[in-house]
């Protein structure tokens, strides 16, 4: 059975060698980060709703919560399952009714509905031992507030190993 690690999103910020967003996921002793490449209007979903910005119309994330909520179901967790040929894989649980469903989907989809649900975001032991960073390898001295502070995460970007960029695919 595989094990879980709660997590929960320190921010999204731009990757300053590709220019791509990355969300960053840190766990609740903020002493692991796993860093995934996302898509703009992915980042774009998900720092509105942490940001608490209000939108005139539903994006796409806001429209499936309300699906979801008028259907009279509930996510009940989101999980980053594992990394294949480079990509991650994730899947949303949902219960609905009497059924439990495992939705599969990006992560990058699943932490925008996470965020909005306010959900538990887990990852894969194997995907943190494959793509998680130490915090003590970034030389970040306190990745708890990383989250109210971008500037932080970018340089925790800027400070890691160039192999790290590129490797893993959107």
């Amino acid at each position: 059975m595989k094990q879980y690690v709660n997590m929960q999103v320190s921010g999204v910020v731009m990757d300053p060698r590709s220019n791509l967003p990355v969300v960053i996921l840190k766990d609740e002793k903020a002493t692991c980060l796993v860093p995934i490449w996302i898509g703009v209007m992915e980042a774009s979903s998900i720092a509105a709703q942490i940001e608490g910005v209000e939108l005139p119309r539903p994006m796409t994330h806001d429209l499936m919560k309300n699906v979801i909520d008028e259907l009279g179901a509930k996510v009940l967790r989101v999980d980053v399952l594992k990394i294949e040929d480079n990509t991650f894989y994730a899947s949303i649980t949902i219960s609905a009714g009497n059924r439990l469903l495992e939705i599969d989907a990006r992560p990058s989809d699943c932490i925008a509905l996470a965020v909005r649900f306010g959900c538990d975001i887990g990852v894969a032991q194997e995907v943190i031992e494959e793509a998680g960073i130490k915090v003590e390898d970034t030389g970040a001295v306190d990745l708890a507030s990383s989250s109210e502070d971008p500037e932080k995460l970018k340089e925790i970007l800027a400070g890691l190993p160039k192999e790290v960029f590129g490797k893993w695919k959107m």
